[in-house]
């Protein structure tokens, strides 16, 4: 099943130890090398420690909700090295540039959609204006044509993303003439 970012943000994590809501779901935390979603931030009330959940420690995805065997899995970022390598270099994924690798601005990335078996990515929507993109149609492109994702540049995709953008241009503009 494919889940959308957004759908999963702001839901909560449901422990089934205690049958009740252990805290909410924020961000996924997405590791650049491969695209895998290796945890959560966690929001569990004000002024407390940072936590996250492991993609690892989900038993069940559902569209706003993820559900746990208990409060023992939420944990400090310090116990997952990766993890916390990626929150000191403030990397996320929404938000970022996406180009082509000849430097082609195919827009931003505004959601991701989540391939809840493997817990990776499995593709990317991109828009112009990412805090417009519940009002813009976002385009939707497949994960396997990432070449690199860059914490500086962005996620790079293959050139033929942005050719056959060219090519329904071509054949709009020569339809309307």
């Amino acid at each position: 099943m494919l889940i959308s970012s957004l759908e999963l943000k702001g839901g909560e994590i449901i422990s089934l130890e205690s049958g009740s809501s252990i805290g909410e779901i924020r961000d996924p935390i997405v590791d650049p090398i491969n695209g895998k979603i290796l945890a959560f931030d966690v929001g569990t009330g004000f002024l407390t420690k940072r936590l996250i959940l492991s993609s690892t420690d989900i038993i069940e995805w559902q569209r706003n909700a993820l559900i746990v065997y208990g409060m023992n899995v939420l944990v400090e970022p310090i116990e997952v090295k990766r993890v916390l390598d990626l929150i000191k270099k403030r990397f996320k994924l929404i938000g970022k540039r996406a180009l082509t690798q000849k430097g082609v601005n195919l827009g931003r990335i505004s959601d991701i959609y989540i391939d809840t078996t493997t817990s990776m990515v499995a593709k990317y929507n991109i828009t112009h204006h990412i805090f417009a993109s519940f009002l813009e149609e976002g385009r939707i492109i497949p994960a396997n044509l990432v070449v690199k994702i860059d914490n500086k540049k962005g996620v790079i995709f293959k050139d033929s993303v942005a050719e056959g953008n060219k090519g329904k241009a071509a054949q709009t503009k020569t339809a309307t003439t």
